[in-house]
């Protein structure tokens, strides 16, 4: 093969080398229950460290949490699909799409994303934003919301 034909060295190297790691991501939706003193709810305004959060139930299985599964290669492309998801503009790993009998998640809810050893979680923000969150207050028990129907088993 002439000189200009092969492939250098490095290349050939970095090629059977170059692996990409991709990580098992658990998404679940968490659903911002703030009300105002006059009975609407106050989501549209973001997520705030004080506003309440129930846990999205799946209609198939009551009492179970609704839970989705993302491969990607990094948290950034992990909350990304999984913001997808959760507006129903995606499906997951096993073509799971988000229920139509649940309201979608919006602005000032929140999606959780579990690995084997860690959780972190993303408030949904207008214009497709995701803010980080360093923590959230515990789920409310769906038992306890009166507000949105949905949610509870």
């Amino acid at each position: 093969m002439p000189a200009h034909r092969r492939p250098s060295l490095l290349r050939t190297l970095l090629r059977h080398t170059t692996t990409h790691t991709v990580t098992r991501y658990t998404m679940t939706g968490l659903m911002n229950v703030t009300t105002s003193p006059h009975g609407w709810s106050e989501r549209h305004y973001g997520f705030q460290p004080w506003h309440p959060l129930a846990q999205v139930h799946d209609p198939a299985r009551p009492g179970h949490p609704l839970t989705f599964t993302i491969d990607a290669a990094n948290l950034h492309a992990a909350a990304t699909r999984a913001r997808a998801i959760a507006t129903a503009a995606a499906a997951d790993l096993h073509g799971t799409w988000w229920p139509l009998t649940i309201g979608r998640l919006a602005t000032g809810d929140v999606i959780a994303l579990t690995t084997s050893d860690t959780t972190r979680y993303f408030a949904l923000a207008p214009h497709g934003a995701l803010t980080a969150l360093p923590c959230i207050n515990d789920p409310i028990p769906a038992a306890h919301l009166r507000r949105r129907p949905a949610l509870t088993p």
